[in-house]
């Protein structure tokens, strides 16, 4: 009976924790971001640089604003800004910050419908008219559900962009992931399950 109920118990702490869960994006840039003009990369050189993710349900990638007001992005598209980040690690790896990056309720509004999703990296983080950015390719996403949240990582590699914007001096990296505790406590779940099984 003690193992029923304690099966019971955490089964529905791993329910409840993930209908919960958050999507969070893990940022890597390899040796740091660097722009068309040369130079230092910029994370290396103690710079920082405004990362952003973006939906457009029309996988039309709209051009960027110098209004801060309105996040940059450009009017005359459906580009809607979800959250983001500044990249001011030396090295270029901010996994360890990966969990500041996005709450839910900013990144649950832009899955209400199918779309795509994509990054976009300034130079500064305080652009202004001029300023260089990198657009990531789309990655299509379907409809989210908060409730039943994919395990499976949407992914954005790349290494530069034709001549216009900031690309990375080695293999950058965007990554949705679930949230860590959701995933610890799912494993958990299955190894109970395991190892009642192999008692019966």
């Amino acid at each position: 009976m003690m193992k029923k109920v304690l099966a019971t118990l955490v089964a529905s702490i791993a329910i409840a924790t993930t209908s919960m869960a958050d999507i969070n994006i893990q940022w890597t840039a390899g040796a740091g971001f660097i722009s068309d003009v040369g130079g230092t990369a910029l994370l290396q050189g103690g710079g920082s640089v405004l990362a952003q993710l973006i939906f457009t349900a029309s996988g039309v990638i709209g051009t960027a604003n110098d209004d801060a007001g309105v996040n940059y992005i450009g009017t005359g598209n459906d580009n809607e800004y979800l959250s983001s980040f500044v990249m001011s690690v030396a090295g270029g790896t901010v996994s360890s910050d990966y969990g500041d990056f996005s709450r839910g309720p900013d990144l649950y509004a832009g899955f209400s419908s199918p779309g795509f999703v994509y990054a976009r990296i300034f130079q500064s983080v305080t652009p202004t008219a001029g300023s260089w950015y990198y657009n990531s390719p789309l990655i299509a996403v379907t409809t989210y559900d908060p409730l039943n949240p994919s395990s499976d990582p949407l992914q954005l590699n790349r290494d530069l962009v034709n001549g216009d914007g900031v690309y990375a001096s080695a293999p950058n990296n965007f990554q949705v992931v679930p949230e860590p505790t959701t995933m610890a406590l799912l494993g958990l779940g299955g190894l109970l399950l395991a190892i009642r099984r192999r008692k019966v």
